[in-house]
Protein backbone atom coordinates (compact mmCIF):
# COMPACT_ATOMS: atom_id res chain seq x y z
CA UNK A 1 0.00 0.00 0.00
CA UNK A 2 1.55 3.35 -0.97
CA UNK A 3 1.22 6.68 0.80
CA UNK A 4 -1.63 7.87 -1.39
CA UNK A 5 -3.78 4.86 -0.53
CA UNK A 6 -5.62 4.74 2.75
CA UNK A 7 -7.64 2.07 4.41
CA UNK A 8 -9.98 3.59 6.96
CA UNK A 9 -11.76 1.52 9.57
CA UNK A 10 -14.02 2.85 12.30
CA UNK A 11 -15.11 1.46 15.61
CA UNK A 12 -17.14 2.70 18.53
CA UNK A 13 -15.80 1.90 21.96
CA UNK A 14 -18.39 2.29 24.68
CA UNK A 15 -17.54 2.24 28.35
CA UNK A 16 -19.97 2.17 31.24
CA UNK A 17 -18.13 3.05 34.41
CA UNK A 18 -19.22 2.19 37.94
CA UNK A 19 -19.81 5.90 38.53
CA UNK A 20 -22.69 5.66 36.05
CA UNK A 21 -20.95 8.10 33.73
CA UNK A 22 -21.26 7.05 30.12
CA UNK A 23 -18.35 7.74 27.79
CA UNK A 24 -18.06 7.01 24.11
CA UNK A 25 -14.85 7.03 22.12
CA UNK A 26 -14.84 7.00 18.33
CA UNK A 27 -11.73 5.45 16.82
CA UNK A 28 -10.70 5.66 13.14
CA UNK A 29 -7.64 4.02 11.63
CA UNK A 30 -5.94 5.20 8.45
CA UNK A 31 -3.00 3.21 7.09
CA UNK A 32 -0.70 5.65 5.30
CA UNK A 33 2.31 3.82 3.87
CA UNK A 34 4.84 3.42 6.68
CA UNK A 35 2.74 5.03 9.39
CA UNK A 36 -0.70 4.47 10.87
CA UNK A 37 -2.93 7.35 11.93
CA UNK A 38 -5.40 6.53 14.70
CA UNK A 39 -7.98 9.19 15.47
CA UNK A 40 -9.60 8.96 18.88
CA UNK A 41 -12.58 11.15 19.60
CA UNK A 42 -13.86 11.56 23.11
CA UNK A 43 -16.20 14.20 24.45
CA UNK A 44 -15.88 16.15 21.20
CA UNK A 45 -12.06 16.29 21.20
CA UNK A 46 -10.04 14.48 18.54
CA UNK A 47 -6.57 13.15 19.30
CA UNK A 48 -4.46 11.61 16.57
CA UNK A 49 -2.02 8.91 17.57
CA UNK A 50 0.36 8.42 14.67
CA UNK A 51 2.60 5.36 14.81
CA UNK A 52 5.74 4.81 12.74
CA UNK A 53 7.27 1.48 11.81
CA UNK A 54 10.88 2.36 12.79
CA UNK A 55 12.61 4.53 15.41
CA UNK A 56 14.33 6.46 12.62
CA UNK A 57 11.03 7.45 11.03
CA UNK A 58 9.57 8.90 14.23
CA UNK A 59 12.84 10.78 14.81
CA UNK A 60 12.68 12.12 11.24
CA UNK A 61 9.18 13.42 12.00
CA UNK A 62 10.45 14.98 15.22
CA UNK A 63 13.29 16.72 13.37
CA UNK A 64 11.09 17.81 10.49
CA UNK A 65 12.41 15.36 7.92
CA UNK A 66 16.14 15.96 8.16
CA UNK A 67 18.69 14.41 10.49
CA UNK A 68 22.02 12.69 10.66
CA UNK A 69 23.24 10.12 13.18
CA UNK A 70 25.18 12.91 14.90
CA UNK A 71 22.29 15.38 15.30
CA UNK A 72 21.59 15.98 18.94
CA UNK A 73 18.42 15.83 20.98
CA UNK A 74 18.48 18.13 23.98
CA UNK A 75 15.89 18.16 26.69
CA UNK A 76 15.16 16.84 30.12
CA UNK A 77 13.86 13.59 31.44
CA UNK A 78 10.91 13.02 33.73
CA UNK A 79 13.06 13.85 36.76
CA UNK A 80 13.98 17.26 35.36
CA UNK A 81 17.54 16.19 34.52
CA UNK A 82 18.89 17.66 31.28
CA UNK A 83 20.31 15.40 28.61
CA UNK A 84 22.12 15.72 25.28
CA UNK A 85 22.12 12.64 23.07
CA UNK A 86 22.87 11.94 19.42
CA UNK A 87 20.07 10.61 17.24
CA UNK A 88 22.00 7.35 16.77
CA UNK A 89 22.27 6.84 20.53
CA UNK A 90 18.63 7.89 20.92
CA UNK A 91 17.55 5.33 18.32
CA UNK A 92 19.54 2.63 20.15
CA UNK A 93 17.92 3.63 23.48
CA UNK A 94 14.47 3.55 21.86
CA UNK A 95 15.06 -0.01 20.70
CA UNK A 96 16.09 -1.03 24.23
CA UNK A 97 13.04 0.58 25.90
CA UNK A 98 10.67 -0.56 23.16
CA UNK A 99 8.99 2.79 22.48
CA UNK A 100 9.43 6.56 22.18
CA UNK A 101 7.24 9.42 21.16
CA UNK A 102 6.40 13.08 21.31
CA UNK A 103 3.31 15.22 21.14
CA UNK A 104 2.60 18.07 18.80
CA UNK A 105 0.21 20.60 20.27
CA UNK A 106 -2.88 19.32 22.05
CA UNK A 107 -4.10 16.99 19.36
CA UNK A 108 -1.28 14.71 18.10
CA UNK A 109 0.91 12.01 19.60
CA UNK A 110 3.64 10.60 17.34
CA UNK A 111 5.29 7.36 18.41
CA UNK A 112 7.16 4.23 17.53
CA UNK A 113 6.87 1.00 19.50
CA UNK A 114 8.33 -2.43 19.00
CA UNK A 115 6.01 -5.41 18.55
CA UNK A 116 7.14 -6.83 21.91
CA UNK A 117 7.13 -3.61 23.96
CA UNK A 118 6.12 -4.07 27.58
CA UNK A 119 2.51 -2.86 27.79
CA UNK A 120 3.18 -0.80 30.94
CA UNK A 121 5.99 1.02 29.09
CA UNK A 122 3.65 1.89 26.20
CA UNK A 123 0.89 2.97 28.58
CA UNK A 124 3.40 5.15 30.42
CA UNK A 125 4.48 6.78 27.15
CA UNK A 126 0.92 7.49 26.01
CA UNK A 127 -0.09 8.94 29.37
CA UNK A 128 3.10 11.02 29.55
CA UNK A 129 2.45 12.54 26.12
CA UNK A 130 -1.23 13.07 26.92
CA UNK A 131 -0.08 14.84 30.08
CA UNK A 132 1.75 17.38 27.93
CA UNK A 133 -1.59 18.21 26.30
CA UNK A 134 -3.37 19.00 29.55
CA UNK A 135 -3.43 22.21 31.54
CA UNK A 136 -1.66 23.74 33.26
CA UNK A 137 1.03 24.00 30.60
CA UNK A 138 4.38 25.04 32.09
CA UNK A 139 6.62 27.41 30.18
CA UNK A 140 9.66 26.04 31.99
CA UNK A 141 10.55 22.82 30.16
CA UNK A 142 11.75 20.93 33.23
CA UNK A 143 8.48 21.61 35.08
CA UNK A 144 6.48 20.49 32.04
CA UNK A 145 8.43 17.22 31.81
CA UNK A 146 7.98 16.53 35.52
CA UNK A 147 4.21 17.17 35.17
CA UNK A 148 3.90 14.85 32.17
CA UNK A 149 5.96 12.17 33.92
CA UNK A 150 3.45 12.16 36.78
CA UNK A 151 0.72 11.21 34.31
CA UNK A 152 2.89 8.42 32.94
CA UNK A 153 3.77 7.13 36.39
CA UNK A 154 0.12 7.19 37.51
CA UNK A 155 -1.00 5.28 34.42
CA UNK A 156 1.75 2.66 34.78
CA UNK A 157 0.93 2.24 38.47
CA UNK A 158 -2.78 1.77 37.71
CA UNK A 159 -2.02 -0.76 34.97
CA UNK A 160 0.40 -2.75 37.13
CA UNK A 161 -2.00 -2.81 40.10
CA UNK A 162 -4.91 -3.84 37.85
CA UNK A 163 -2.86 -6.76 36.50
CA UNK A 164 -2.16 -7.92 40.06
CA UNK A 165 -5.80 -7.53 41.11
CA UNK A 166 -6.97 -9.47 38.07
CA UNK A 167 -4.50 -12.28 38.86
CA UNK A 168 -2.37 -11.69 35.78
CA UNK A 169 0.85 -11.44 37.75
Amino acid sequence: MNETQTNIKSANVENNHSSGRYLQTMVRFAFLGDKVENIFEKDGQQIKVITYDTPKKVLLEYFGGEMTDEDELCGCDGNGEEYHITTKDMSDNMKMSGCWGFCRGKSEIHLWHSKDVDMSELIHLLAHERGHMLNPLHRIHTKEEIKAEKYGDAARFAYDVAKILMGQI
